[in-house]
């Protein structure tokens, strides 16, 4: 039987994109505490030569869109800590761009460096770096607001989608924060600040008067309790379930206001939190398509064959910069639909069906079963129930997974078989676990 920490397997499941089970042993020695604060730390260390590796050649894959998700993919599948890579995709999501407006690979590519570097910041800065970014000074038009002609989808989408929700400002609030804004503009493709196209006259903004400018809004949204509420709440559903209550984000509200808004705190407050760890929020999340790639590439040890993964990814759903519209991903079920789960299973059969003799694509499936002694098919299905799912699966899963392994066997082990038909049983079980529905949630 594999041992590791259920709690520690849980949080590398819903913390990072698909933790390996080798991974999971390593921190569960190491325990729950150490690895949260480590992972947590860790976002603000210089790259390892892998990633700095990933990095430098991800920057040939610029030239369209499926080498952007190519490179982004690179990176993912050689970072040693994918708790980076996850919150990135998160907050590519929340601060949704898509190249099919902005048509400039650098300039999206430089928008998810930006995410990726202030993620567990303060989200004070990271809402001025994107009213900064030059994607999305073209994706929501601020580059065309001046003073006289304030363009108000910039204002609109920070209030309802970054930083408040809807309910918490008015419509004359958008008017005056699109004012506040005016003259953030665009020259040679860089962010610039024209004081003559800038309103300076007095607004109001959410019962404020002042000669506000852009810096001023953000500073104010960002401090506000509705800000903190809508953060925590997002990233809640994100990380845990789809059903946050006050209760469950309190510590995360006060997490945020006693740190200046970082987003670190607010994470340890998260996942230090007894209701991540409650029966109902483990193995209840549908995994996103990233998740499930990049989990499944990494378990099984298959090759960077990065630009098709990125296709998969892709076909799967999250069709990363490019998201759908400037909400983002809805997540959730959302993920999974009849075409959806059939992308799925496709690219499980691919993997699965690859491999040369003992092998389940990149994995030593008879190394697997010398060094840990398995000799009935009941050993060899809890072992790789417990190598793919880091968890006890339904008992009609495993009852179905050793019924398969017995069948046409008369009665001896799968393991026992004569070669071919072992071969067939072994990848058979394999893919019948990665298609399984207890593998698309996490």
């Amino acid at each position: 039987m594999l041992d590791f920490d259920p709690k520690v397997a849980h949080l590398l499941r819903r913390a990072t994109l698909g933790p390996t089970i080798e991974e999971i042993q390593a921190a569960s020695e190491v325990g729950l505490q150490p690895t949260l604060d480590k992972m947590l730390s860790e976002i603000d260390r210089p790259l390892s030569k892998n990633e700095a590796a990933a990095q430098a050649i991800g920057g040939v894959f610029l030239r369209d869109l499926e080498g952007l998700r190519a490179g982004w993919m690179l990176r993912m599948l050689n970072s040693p800590n994918l708790f980076r890579e996850k919150l990135t995709v998160f907050w590519h999501g929340h601060f949704a761009t898509a190249i099919s407006k902005v048509n400039d690979t650098t300039l999206m590519a430089k928008q998810i460096d930006t995410l990726r570097e202030l993620g567990l910041g303060s989200f004070k800065d990271m809402l001025l770096a994107m009213a900064r970014d030059t994607a999305m000074l073209i994706w929501l038009d601020n580059a065309l607001s001046v003073k006289g002609k304030p363009n108000e989808n910039f204002a609109r989408e920070l209030m309802e989608l970054f930083s408040l929700g809807i309910g918490n400002y008015s419509e004359s609030d958008v008017k005056e924060v699109a004012r506040a804004f005016t003259g953030w503009n665009l020259e040679n493709k860089k962010f610039v600040f024209s004081p003559d196209k800038h309103d300076e006259e007095p607004k109001t903004i959410l019962g404020k008067v002042g000669p506000f400018n852009g810096d001023d809004v953000i500073d104010q949204l960002s401090s506000t309790p509705a800000s903190s509420r809508f953060i925590c709440r997002k990233l809640w559903r994100y990380f845990v379930s789809q059903t946050p209550t006050d209760d469950d984000i309190a510590p995360m509200m006060e997490a945020y206001s006693k740190n200046d808004r970082k987003i670190a705190p607010v994470l340890k407050a998260m996942f230090s939190s007894p209701r991540f760890f409650a029966a109902e929020n483990v193995g209840t999340q549908v995994k996103s398509p990233v998740e499930f790639v990049v989990g499944t590439i990494r378990a099984l040890g298959a090759d960077l064959a990065v630009n098709k993964y990125g296709d998969a990814v892709a076909a799967m759903g999250q069709d990363l910069y490019n998201p759908p519209d400037v909400s983002g991903w809805k997540g959730g079920e959302e993920w999974i639909s009849t075409f959806t789960l059939l992308e799925r299973i496709r690219l499980v059969r691919q993997l699965a069906g690859t491999g040369k003799s003992g092998m389940v694509c990149g994995l030593d499936v008879n190394k697997i079963v010398a060094q840990n002694f398995i000799g009935t098919n009941e050993e060899l299905t809890d072992h790789f129930i417990g190598r793919f799912l880091h968890r006890k699966p339904p008992v009609k899963l495993r009852s179905t997974l050793i019924e398969f392994l017995a069948a046409g066997s008369h009665g001896q082990a799968a393991i026992k078989l004569p070669g071919a038909l072992r071969e067939e049983k072994l990848r058979g079980l394999v893919r019948l676990i990665l298609c399984s529905p207890e593998y698309q949630l996490c």
